[in-house]
C-alpha cells in the first residue's frame, strides 16, 4: 500500500473512531444521568418509607449492621455515578485537544501562540484527530469505570437493604402475631 494510501486510510479511521467516541460519550452520560436519578430515587424511598412507618432501626439490634453498610454502599454508587456524569474539563492534560484547554487560555495572543505549539507538535491533521481520539477514549473509559463501580456498589446496597427488610419484617411479624391471636381469642 502506498503511502498516501495508508495516510488517506488512517485519516478515514481516525473520523470514524472519533465520530464513535463522540456519539459513545453522548450515550455513556446519558446511562450515568438515568442510573444516577434512578439509584438517588429508590435510596429516598427508602428512607421516606422508613420514616412515614416511624421505623426505629436500633429495633433490629444486631442485624442493623446490614442497613447501614447498604446505605454506605447506597452513597458510594452515588459518588461513583456523579463522578461518571461529572464534566472533564481537561484541566490535566498537556496541549489543545478540547474546549477546556482552550479556556485556561487568558487573552487571543496567549490562545493563537498555544495553537502555534500544538500545531509545531502535531503538524498534521491527522496527529492533532490521533490526540483527540486518546483524549476522549480515556475519558469513556474512565465514565464507564465510575458507572460500573457505581452498579456493583448499589446492587450491594440493595442485598443488603433487602436483608434488613426481610429482618424487619421478621421481627415485626413476631411482634405482631401475639396481638392478633389475643383478640381472635377475646371475640370468640
Amino acid at each position: 500500500m502506498a503511502s498516501a494510501d495508508l495516510t488517506g486510510a488512517r485519516e478515514e479511521l481516525l473520523e470514524a473512531l472519533l465520530r464513535e467516541s463522540r456519539e459513545e460519550l453522548e450515550r455513556i452520560d446519558l446511562k450515568a444521568s438515568i442510573l444516577l436519578s434512578v439509584c438517588s430515587l429508590a435510596l429516598a424511598a427508602l428512607v421516606h418509607a422508613a420514616a412515614c412507618l416511624h421505623w426505629d432501626p436500633r429495633n433490629l439490634v444486631g442485624s442493623q449492621w446490614f442497613l447501614w453498610s447498604g446505605m454506605a454502599l447506597g452513597a458510594c454508587a452515588l459518588v461513583a455515578l456523579a463522578a461518571a456524569v461529572w464534566p472533564r474539563l481537561g484541566q490535566g492534560e498537556e496541549g489543545i485537544t478540547c474546549f477546556g484547554h482552550v479556556a485556561r487560555f487568558e487573552g487571543l495572543e496567549e490562545l493563537n501562540a498555544g495553537l502555534d505549539k500544538e500545531a509545531s507538535r502535531h503538524p498534521s491533521l491527522s496527529d492533532h484527530a490521533a490526540k483527540r481520539l486518546l483524549a476522549l477514549s480515556r475519558i469513556i473509559y474512565d465514565k464507564y469505570r465510575c458507572i460500573r463501580w457505581g452498579m456493583g456498589l448499589f446492587g450491594l446496597c440493595v442485598l443488603l437493604c433487602t436483608i434488613t427488610a426481610i429482618r424487619a419484617l421478621s421481627i415485626y411479624s413476631i411482634c405482631v402475631r401475639p396481638t392478633s391471636s389475643l383478640r381472635r381469642e377475646v371475640s370468640s
